[in-house]
């Protein structure tokens, strides 16, 4: 059997040759001042370096910090600062557009070449190791993640013993199933913890690698023909995609070869899953949680198939429980916020924002943010969500923050931001507001495009004469929301 690979594109690589050059790096990263608990951010679109970063930061007990490239400067400034990134790790062009925000405090590593400033990676990665590091089993990466304020938080694994190792990799080992010469499909930006999982997880399994530049539909069913995947993951925005192929583009390509192919990330209309079933085979798992505490839940196509809706049951060492607003335990049946948690695995901290996390628990529980109920068989249904947070093509989207750079032009008295239902991603992003003087609505996308990463800019924008609020002055949101999620049965 040939060793295993990652590939991305044309080019190849053995994962002996990985962990060499991430061997490498290591060495050169503890030169820079790197050491246990320091952060190295990576802001790059997909490649290799994903891999031998991440390897290289295990290694070194410390933090891989991976930052989205759709990110203004200001928003990708504020996680440098906030991690304390010793080193940043990018492509030249990227660098470039964050580089006034980039702390000086940070040597800047070009994934290109070596400029001015800037060192190479490959001079760094071809560095010749002194000593073998392992590491000691310290979570790798620091993931940032919104809260209802709209400011990033970084969600950051503690330290873990040896049992909580061991469970936190069975678990992984039952959402991300592997064997030998199982060859899997990396469908996302690696940037994104769904991604960033499939591609660390196979990897450390021994299964070969496949990684897309970029999701395409038809070159998705291409590469799983030329590849021979069997093992891949998807969003419902890239399920949406797929259905939408002509037919005869859906029969050009074998997809046989696929045996697991699980989704996450945000809500899936139940005639898209049963469509994908139908095409695929019974070949598609979902699994529901949250940076914070990992997949919780994970439920199969056929018992999909007998409680449609359903985001699965509590598995491995998992657990769900809801809870009412009195904080009260809801048995089965009863709607209330849903509560989760991995026993036996890490727990976790937000950096620097101990407070945060402690604020999120109850009776040892996370708190989701959601709301759901437990039929009789423990499977979790979602309905609602408490906080405002909109999930667009599985990327988390927080109105608070939109809201603040909407008010801040001077033409804008009041804002209202929130989802509403889009065909391809699940939801898109609307807001109402008020004026003081006329505002052309190009004039304020320009002005937002300025200050927000482009995916925060409202798709739809209604002018209102004013908000309605309540008596305590906050805007009622659901009122403005209702009309758009009328007749149906999931409201994300």
């Amino acid at each position: 059997m040939q060793a295993p690979f990652v590939a991305i594109g044309a080019k190849q690589r053995s994962a002996e040759e990985i962990r060499a050059r991430a061997a490498g790096l290591a060495e050169a990263l503890a030169a820079l001042g790197v050491g246990r608990g320091d952060a190295v951010a990576l802001i790059a679109r997909n490649g290799f370096h994903f891999f031998e970063v991440e390897t290289a930061m295990r290694s070194l007990d410390g933090f891989l910090v991976p930052l989205n490239w759709h990110l203004t400067a200001t928003e990708a400034g504020y996680i440098l600062r906030d991690c304390r990134a010793r080193v940043i790790i990018g492509e030249d062009d990227l660098l470039a557009a964050i580089n006034a925000e980039i702390p000086a405090s940070a040597k800047q590593v070009s994934l290109e070449k070596e400029t001015a400033g800037r060192l190479s990676y490959e001079v760094l990665a071809a560095t010749p190791p002194k000593i073998a590091r392992r590491g000691s089993g310290l979570e790798s990466s620091i993931i940032y993640t919104s809260g209802t304020t709209g400011h990033p938080k970084g969600v950051r694994r503690l330290p873990k013993s040896t049992d909580e190792i061991a469970a936190r990799r069975h678990a992984l080992n039952l959402l991300y199933p592997s064997r030998p010469g199982a060859r899997a499909l990396v469908t996302g930006p690696q940037y994104h913890l769904f991604s960033l999982a499939v591609s660390m997880t196979y990897f450390g399994a021994g299964a070969d690698v496949v990684v897309m530049e970029r999701f395409d539909a038809e070159s998705f069913l291409a590469t799983i023909a030329e590849h021979r995947v069997t093992h891949t993951h998807l969003v419902p925005t890239m399920m949406v995609r797929l259905l939408r192929l002509p037919e005869d583009v859906r029969r050009r390509y074998d997809v046989s070869s696929l045996e697991f192919v699980i989704h996450s990330g945000a809500p899936c209309a139940e005639e898209i899953k049963r469509g994908l079933i139908d095409w695929f085979g019974p070949v598609i798992s979902e699994s529901y949680g949250s940076t914070e505490t990992g997949a919780v839940t994970l439920i199969g196509s056929r018992d999909w198939l007998a409680r449609p809706g359903s985001v699965g049951r509590p598995y491995a060492t998992g657990e769900v429980r809801i809870y009412d607003k009195a904080g009260e335990r809801l048995t089965s049946g009863g709607i209330g916020e849903i509560h989760t948690i991995m026993h036996g695995t890490p727990d976790f901290t937000y950096h620097g924002n101990d407070d945060a996390r402690q604020r999120i628990g109850r009776d040892g529980m996370i708190a989701s943010g959601d709301i759901g109920w437990l039929d009789a068989e423990g499977y979790l249904f979602v309905c609602d969500r408490i906080a405002d947070m909109v999930i667009s093509g599985g990327v988390n989207i927080y109105p608070a923050e939109i809201e603040a750079a909407i008010l801040s032009h001077p033409a804008v008295v009041d804002a209202a931001v929130f989802g509403i239902p889009d065909p391809e991603f699940g939801e898109s992003i609307a807001v109402h507001l008020t004026v003081a003087v006329p505002l052309v609505e190009e004039e304020l996308r320009c002005y937002l495009r300025e200050r927000l990463a482009s995916y925060k800019v409202p798709k739809r924008m209604v002018f209102e004469a004013e908000l309605p609020r309540l008596e305590n002055g906050k805007i009622l949101k659901r009122a403005l929301r209702e009309p758009y999620w009328a007749g149906r049965q999931r409201r994300v």
